[in-house]
């Protein structure tokens, strides 16, 4: 396998583990492939534990601070990554709620959407599919919790996470389902305007991509993940004083 193959699906490999909305619409739309009548999973299920003993590794430490370690049951390794976003931690937390721009802003991700699955916790399912190069498109069932938002002019912590679930409807023609994609982000402001985010995933793409393939992909694809968060959370930062400029008060979504 060529290794110019890993550049350019470095980023999707990785994107496939972060795409969320910020909340279930009122009367969701069906969805093109019908839902089965599976029970959901149970609700908010506590993060899955890691060995106490297993250490990190740093890969990487400038611009982005990257370590992984080994994830129980898998080949591929588990991601942390923290970084410097250049834009308010309120306009940061916007650009990652809201999934279903994800395919105008986050390269190669086609389709994100909410499934009408009931839960009872406020997490909710949503759908979605990557095209790649080179190899068949992926796409998956996420299950997401935001644990915490941020407060009043971006104060506090925001903090989601999510789990790859099988089942409730099934690939699209020609996609293979990704097995594994979980994660979560962890943003707060900074003092100067800037915000903190903390990445942290384990992503098995599934299909004939070998382990190490993966984790090349996964740990070069960060890089391209922050600058997409960061881009559209400057352009909502952007719109949002556009709006204050013009007498109306912005929403706390900064859109």
């Amino acid at each position: 396998m060529s290794s110019a193959w890993l550049p350019r699906v470095a980023l999707v490999l990785a994107a496939t583990a972060v795409a969320v909305r910020a909340a279930p619409p009122e009367a969701p739309e069906a969805p093109a492939t019908p839902v089965t009548s599976a029970p959901p999973p149970p609700a908010a299920p506590a993060p899955k534990p890691q060995p106490p003993d297993e250490p990190w590794v740093v890969v990487s430490s400038r611009p982005i601070l990257i370590r992984t370690r080994s994830h129980p049951g898998t080949a591929v390794k588990e991601i942390w990554a923290s970084g410097v976003v250049a834009a308010p931690a309120e306009d940061v937390q916007a650009a990652l709620m809201d999934g279903e721009a994800y395919p105008r802003f986050m390269p190669y991700v086609k389709e994100v959407r909410k499934l009408p699955v009931p839960t009872t916790d406020g997490s909710w399912f949503t759908y979605q599919r990557v095209a790649l190069p080179f190899i068949a498109q992926r796409d998956s069932v996420l299950h997401i919790w935001v644990e915490q938002s941020l407060g009043e002019g971006g104060s506090g912590l925001f903090l989601n996470r999510w789990e790859a679930v099988a089942g409730l409807v099934p690939s699209a023609p020609g996609a293979v389902r990704t097995p594994l994609a979980d994660g979560s982000w962890e943003v707060r402001s900074l003092p100067d305007g800037r915000s903190r985010a903390v990445y942290r995933f384990v992503l098995d793409p599934g299909g004939s991509v070998p382990g190490w393939v993966a984790d090349m992909a996964n740990r070069s694809g960060v890089m391209s993940i922050y600058g997409a968060v960061e881009n559209e959370a400057k352009r909502r930062s952007a719109e949002r004083r556009r709006a204050g400029s013009g007498g109306g008060r912005p929403d706390a979504g900064g859109r």
